[in-house]
């Protein structure tokens, strides 16, 4: 039993694809990702990049995502924040690590930043610390959702399973004006 798991590894590497899920990740209400952030920013992705990492572990990839700071909601940001983060794709190769966030140039996000450095994800959470910022095109405003792209309807619903599109439908989305004044209240109330 001992020597399957190696077996495996090597299979998986030698196929191109190899995942890695060591964690499981427990949902964070909004008031423990916002109060478990050093520093949370509005921001555009505007690269990333895979490298090799060889580590006390054996190799690895980690890719680098760079965003341009639109608004910084708390604590200090620069202007250009570039993250590290565990795992990517190099060539055919790829490794997968289970709920970590996926960016592609242009994403806004606003990420709420662990203070754990060297961490595996840089955010609060893994996913749970990214809050995706789509332009709604007929009504002009910046929505919020979740990590998957899911309408956030209410900071309440963070960390539980979405609501059904049926009734999500009938509920307006948060836009970002909203869910700004949201953070801002979960750290006054976490200040006090």
């Amino acid at each position: 039993m001992r020597h399957r798991l190696p077996l495996l590894c090597a299979v998986a590497v030698m196929l191109g694809t190899l995942s890695v899920s060591t964690s499981t990740l427990i949902p964070l209400t909004f008031s423990q990702i916002v109060s478990g952030a050093d520093a949370a920013f509005l921001g555009e992705t505007v690269a990333r990049r895979s490298e090799w990492n060889l580590g006390p572990h054996g190799r690895s990839i980690v890719t680098f995502v760079t965003f341009k700071v639109e608004r910084v909601l708390k604590g200090q940001v620069a202007q250009r924040v570039e993250l590290r983060f565990r795992g990517g794709q190099i060539g055919h190769e790829i490794m997968r690590i289970g709920g970590m966030p996926q960016f592609a140039v242009g994403d806004r996000d606003v990420l709420f930043i662990s203070p754990l450095h060297n961490a595996v994800s840089p955010l609060v959470g893994f996913s749970y610390g990214r809050f995706r910022v789509i332009h709604d095109g007929v009504s002009g405003t910046d929505e919020v959702r979740g990590p998957d792209g899911s309408p956030l309807l209410g900071t309440s619903r963070v960390g539980k399973a979405t609501l059904p599109l049926a009734v999500g439908a009938l509920i307006r989305p948060i836009s970002y004006p909203e869910f700004e004044r949201m953070v801002q209240d979960a750290i006054a109330r976490g200040a006090r």
